[in-house]
């Protein structure tokens, strides 16, 4: 658990290095993303005093992929579809390390129990809050380049965006069910596995004016 901790923060930080070459200096993800992260943690732990250094790193990189997200969708991408389709791409990849991390504390602290991934249920609400903005960015992100689908890359990045929102949903469903929270209040031991190995094979019904 520890090596695979390791790697996933190695990742994580060459992830942030290439954003930050990919959006220049327009955009200070990083202040805003550690701004999001504390919110977490002193909504988890109920502690105003809290630092960004008592932040954990899953945390800290689900933030981050928060605030790629709002960032690009406030950037005029009509004219920067290699640079949207590569940002969306490595937000995904920060997602599923920011995941990867989830699993790797429950591991290590051996906890079983009915929260899946999470530590506590306090921490699945987190998720479930974090996968509702990650879908409210998403949309809006494809009302954006939907307009302008006449580029190859501008369509490869709603589709990829339709199936990013098919994830987050299945995310928010399950961390509703592990925080009893939302609309999935029903109390349910989850397989954890299937939310790392379950693949897209479709997109959702409102996807279906898709240009591709």
């Amino acid at each position: 658990d520890q090596r695979n901790e390791l790697f996933a923060t190695f990742y994580y930080i060459l992830s942030k290095h290439v954003l930050e070459k990919l959006l220049g200096d327009e955009i200070d993800f990083d202040q805003k993303s550690q701004n999001l992260s504390l919110n977490m943690k002193k909504s988890l732990d109920d502690d105003v005093t809290c630092t960004v250094e008592d932040v954990a790193l899953r945390l800290k990189v689900i933030a981050t992929v928060e605030c790629i997200f709002s960032s690009v969708v406030g950037l005029d991408v009509s004219e920067q579809a290699s640079m949207l389709l590569a940002t969306v791409g490595i937000a995904n990849h920060c997602e599923q390390i920011g995941i990867a991390l989830f699993m790797i504390n429950v591991l290590k602290k051996d906890i079983k129990s009915s929260t899946g991934i999470c530590e506590s249920e306090s921490e699945a609400a987190v998720l479930y809050t974090h996968f509702d903005r990650l879908i409210g960015y998403c949309t809006d992100l494809k009302k954006t380049v939907k307009g302008v689908c006449n580029n190859l890359n501008m369509q490869r990045s709603v589709k990829l965006l339709s199936q990013l929102m098919t994830y987050y949903r299945e995310g928010k469903t399950l961390t509703g069910r592990w925080g009893k929270c939302g609309e999935a209040k029903t109390k349910r031991q989850s397989n954890v596995s299937e939310y790392f190995t379950k693949t897209v094979k479709k997109d959702e019904s409102d996807d279906d004016d898709s240009t591709l």
